[in-house]
C-alpha cells in the first residue's frame, strides 16, 4: 500500500492516518509492498520499453522513406533538366 501513490491516498486521506497505518504494518508486509510495487514497475518499464522499441522503428522507416523520396525528386529534376 505504500509504495503506490494511487493505493496510499484514498486508505489515509490524512497524516495520522498514514502514519498509524504505517507503524502497524509487520516487516512481512513491508517486504510485500515492496515486491509488489517492484512487479508493478517492471511491467511499467517493459510496456514503455517495448513503446519506445516501436516507435523507435517507425521512426527509422519515416528517415528511410523521406531520404527515398528527396532521392527520387532529385534524380526526377536532373532527368527533367537533361530533357530540356
Amino acid at each position: 500500500m505504500f509504495y503506490l501513490h494511487s493505493d496510499t491516498l484514498p486508505v489515509t486521506p490524512t497524516f495520522r492516518d498514514f502514519d498509524a497505518a504505517f507503524a502497524a504494518q509487520t516487516a512481512s508486509g513491508e517486504r510485500i509492498s515492496a515486491t509488489v510495487n517492484l512487479w508493478v514497475v517492471l511491467q511499467t518499464l517493459n510496456h514503455r520499453y517495448r513503446f519506445l522499441r516501436r516507435a523507435t522503428r517507425r521512426l527509422q522507416y519515416g528517415f528511410a522513406m523521406l531520404a527515398c523520396s528527396i532521392g527520387a525528386a532529385i534524380v526526377l529534376s536532373i532527368i527533367g533538366l537533361w530533357h530540356r
